[in-house]
């Protein structure tokens, strides 16, 4: 609801979010959740004191249920970020998370009827309300949503996800675009920009072998490396090691058939320099601001 504030409420993506509507649209989207964890949170309150309470003075069950919830956000925060760096998708980790709630709730409340009685009009919409999610996940409504934004809605063609993000592409009049963070990381053609870029760079070192660019949005200065004669190789290293091998798929073979001469090693850049023997006539850090842990690293 949160990611579709702008469409319930008839605003425009180029347009500011007027004051009144962005604190009606903040209360109003995020009660249901506030609700339902309100009301779990006073049930787990007025549930029968453990064994191990009694046996300990009668330890407040608010602490008890505290405790648990900073564990479970733990877990799921650590669990989240493991199923996306082994490449879950964000409907594949929504779902396993949404099987794991539903099956601890029905295991804890199926040895008594009486209990699966008051707490199935609870576990019943969370567990609808979780199908919902997944399956927009699921669907490319979400990614569509996000890409038209900033581009023609017709331009999509799919998206992609590495551990450290979520890719729009698409194409439109034979440019095509990489879209992600609300911003574009990657066009092609882009030629204007990456003619001055390397322009520059061969004012330093004419007539370059082998050519290192570190940074994303590097593919077009690989295109204009790659007309140069004395270019025989180009390594290129990008912030996501996932990215490269990625975007690759998703381009299209005209775009492809020019980048075959471009080495990008799914590598950290910094453990791929001080393990790699190899040596560079231009080394390029097409980087923009630090606005990242990775970047900034």
């Amino acid at each position: 609801l949160l990611a579709y504030a702008r469409q319930l409420f008839g605003i425009a993506p180029y347009l500011q979010f007027p004051l009144g509507s962005l604190v009606f649209a903040a209360f109003a989207l995020n009660a249901p959740v506030s609700f339902l964890t309100g009301f779990l949170f006073a049930r787990a309150c007025a549930a029968p004191p453990l064994k191990t309470d009694r046996q300990r003075c009668e330890a407040p069950v608010a602490a008890r249920v505290y405790g648990l919830e900073a564990l479970g956000g733990f877990a799921g925060g650590g669990g989240a970020t493991l199923g996306f760096v082994l490449g879950l998708s964000n409907s594949a980790v929504i779902l396993a998370a949404g099987a794991l709630l539903v099956a601890c709730a029905w295991q804890g409340m199926t040895p008594r009827s009486e209990s699966a009685a008051r707490q199935g009009p609870v576990l019943i919409p969370a567990a609808l309300l979780l199908a919902l999610a997944a399956l927009l996940e699921i669907s490319s409504a979400p990614d569509k949503q996000r890409w038209s934004t900033l581009q023609e809605a017709r331009a999509f063609r799919g998206s992609f996800a590495t551990a450290q993000g979520r890719y729009l592409y698409g194409e439109d009049r034979g440019q095509f675009t990489v879209m992600a963070w609300g911003g574009v990381v990657e066009a092609l053609p882009d030629q204007e920009r990456a003619a001055r870029v390397a322009a520059l760079h061969l004012a330093e070192k004419p007539e370059p072998r082998d050519v290192l660019l570190v940074g994303p949005g590097a593919l077009a200065v690989a295109e204009q490396f790659l007309a140069i004669r004395s270019v025989r190789s180009i390594t290129w290293l990008h912030p996501d090691p996932a990215y490269p091998a990625q975007l690759g798929k998703a381009l299209s073979a005209d775009h492809a058939s020019r980048f075959r001469r471009v080495d990008a090693p799914a590598l950290d850049a910094r453990a791929f320099l001080s393990a790699s023997p190899r040596r560079f006539d231009l080394a390029i850090l097409h980087l923009p601001e630090t606005l990242s842990l990775s970047l900034n690293r």
